[in-house]
């Protein structure tokens, strides 16, 4: 191993806390590192498109180039002060404790101009909750946070009357839709449902584009047309199939539809999209408003990033794409987005700071005699969790709370 890579490896080894046994740890570093290229030299060869692939492709899909002109006037425009654009995102962690699932979640929204953040509106819940029967508390996680940049879309279009809205994320993101109706999941995820609705709605009615903006797109909606057409050999991961697309380059729009409805070449089958309809019809909004396209756009990263926007705004789609462009910061991602994700970011050390303090609390309940000393025992991390501190910093007798403050 190269010298400047083998320290490298020594630093993030002298951080470990503990190591698996030792044999376990050499199949894992030495061979395990050797299967896992092995494999990729094996599939390389469908991961890379045969030599004719791209252009069939980009004729099959409709790949259209973006007018560098608007881009650069949107970058001017921007860059002068004149084009404010919000970015909205949220952050999550959590703590998995012996008495339950406890999230933190939080969203903001910044408001953008002259490569700069003009104005920020935070959100957090308004309590946290103790969650001790949730089968799926990572995902409710994610869909309390959808709730809350919804919220916030809804807040700053009103505040702010910016001229365009990136979402982090996807509207129509079926991996919320856990749990069965009547739980406690199924009902934040209406309540989400619902935001969600009213948000696209408030958009349309006051004239100003949301632009979902997905930094991880995990479908293959598009790897599938590919491989129906006998463009590709199997099924990879949209951003795979995609990765020859040239900087500046994007697809020509899908649509989402219902599922009962036999898809056309530029629609895709969505049972998120059913629900979004449903809700819309329930609230009295015409389902066009909830209606979303989706593209694909090389922005210059290694892989396209996903544009989805709401039908109402679909006409202006070229547009759109110029100003994600335009406004490409670090990663080749829009800058309100990065300023938002850089704001709203629940690392482990405020999660585990959050735990010392919560640890504090209830040492303060038990001198106050509200909370009995076994019940310390109840908010110890579940096994194998690690969060700053030793098992043996837990298992230490309770302090009094002064102390534990001072620590």
């Amino acid at each position: 191993m190269p010298g400047p890579l083998r320290e490298r490896v020594e630093l993030v080894e002298e951080t470990l806390e503990e190591a698996p046994h030792p044999f376990i740890y050499r199949v894992l570093m030495d061979e395990g590192t050797k299967h896992v290229i092995e494999e990729y030299r094996r599939k390389k060869a469908s991961l890379k498109a045969r030599g004719d692939l791209a252009e069939r492709a980009a004729a099959f899909l409709g790949v259209r180039k973006a007018d560098v002109d608007l881009v650069k006037q949107l970058s001017d425009a921007f860059g002068s002060g004149e084009l404010k654009v919000v970015g909205v995102d949220a952050g999550v962690n959590y703590l998995n404790l012996e008495v339950a699932y406890v999230p933190l979640c939080c969203a903001i929204a910044a408001l953008c101009s002259a490569y700069d953040v003009l104005d920020y509106a935070p959100r957090v819940l308004e309590r946290v909750p103790l969650w001790d029967d949730e089968i799926y508390p990572e995902w409710r996680t994610l869909v309390v946070s959808y709730r809350l940049q919804f919220e916030l879309v809804e807040e700053v279009v009103e505040r702010w009357e910016p001229d365009v809205v990136f979402f982090d994320g996807p509207f129509l993101y079926s991996q919320l839709m856990r749990g069965r109706k009547g739980t406690p999941y199924w009902s934040d995820f209406e309540k989400t449902l619902e935001e969600g609705v009213k948000a696209l709605k408030l958009c349309a009615e006051r004239g100003v584009p949301v632009v979902g903006f997905v930094k991880r797109p995990e479908g293959c909606s598009v790897a599938k047309k590919l491989l129906r057409a006998g463009l590709i050999e199997r099924l990879l991961r949209d951003t795979v199939a995609l990765k020859w697309m040239e900087t500046g380059t994007y697809l020509e729009p899908m649509r989402y539809v219902r599922r009962t409805k036999k898809p056309g070449r530029r629609e895709v089958p969505s049972r998120m999209a059913e629900e979004y309809f449903a809700r819309a019809a329930q609230l009295g909004v015409d389902e066009e408003v909830v209606s979303i396209y989706f593209t694909y756009v090389s922005t210059g990263y290694s892989f396209p990033y996903k544009l989805e926007v709401p039908a109402p705004f679909a006409d202006r789609l070229d547009e759109l794409v110029a100003l994600t462009l335009a406004l490409r910061a670090a990663r080749s991602i829009p800058f309100p987005i990065y300023a938002a994700d850089s704001l709203t970011k629940v690392s482990n050390t405020t999660r585990d700071l959050f735990l010392l303090s919560l640890r504090a609390r209830i040492a303060e309940e038990i001198e106050k005699g509200r909370l009995d000393e076994e019940d310390m025992e109840m908010f110890l991390p579940r096994h194998g969790e690690n969060y700053g501190l030793a098992e043996a910093e837990f298992e230490r007798p309770v302090r009094p709370a002064r102390s534990l403050r001072r620590a």
